[in-house]
C-alpha cells in the first residue's frame, strides 16, 4: 500500500462548521422568539382596540405596533397610541370641574390578559416555530 505524503490538519475546518452550525441555531432561535413576539404583541394591539372606548374613532385608529425586535439579549415589541388624550384615557385624568375619571386601563388589560399563560403560549408558539425552521 501506498505511503501518506501529507496530512491534512481539518480542526479549523470543524470549529468552523461547529461554530455555523451554532449561529445558524441562534438564528433560527432568535427567528422564532421574534416571530412569537410579533403574535403576541398583535394580540395586546387588537385586545386594545377593542376595549377602546368609541367617540370619533380616532383613539381607536391610533394604536399601533412596531414589529418584535431584539437589541442585544433583550427581545421586546412595542404597542403604542400616539393620539395626544391616549395616556389619560389609559391612566385617568382630573375631571374639570373636580374629582377624578378613572382609567379606561385597554392596554394594560390587554397586556394582562396575555401575561397569564405568556410563558406557556411563548414556550408553545416557540416550538412550533422551531419545528417550522428546522423541519421537525
Amino acid at each position: 500500500m501506498g505511503k501518506s505524503f501529507a496530512k491534512f490538519d481539518d480542526s479549523d475546518f470543524q470549529d468552523f462548521i461547529k461554530e455555523f452550525r451554532k449561529n445558524i441555531k441562534d438564528a433560527a432561535i432568535d427567528e422564532g422568539l421574534l416571530d412569537v413576539l410579533d403574535d403576541m404583541g398583535n394580540k395586546v394591539l387588537n385586545g386594545a382596540k377593542r376595549k377602546t372606548p368609541v367617540d370619533t374613532g380616532t383613539l381607536r385608529r391610533g394604536w399601533s405596533k412596531d414589529p418584535a425586535k431584539k437589541n442585544g439579549k433583550i427581545f421586546s415589541v412595542e404597542v403604542s397610541n400616539n393620539v395626544e388624550y391616549a395616556q389619560f384615557l389609559e391612566e385617568g385624568h382630573r375631571k374639570r370641574g373636580g374629582g377624578f375619571k378613572p382609567g379606561e386601563h385597554m392596554l394594560q388589560q390587554s397586556v394582562d390578559a396575555i401575561e397569564k399563560d405568556f410563558h406557556k403560549k411563548v414556550a408553545k408558539g416557540f416550538e412550533e416555530k422551531m419545528k417550522r425552521i428546522l423541519g421537525g
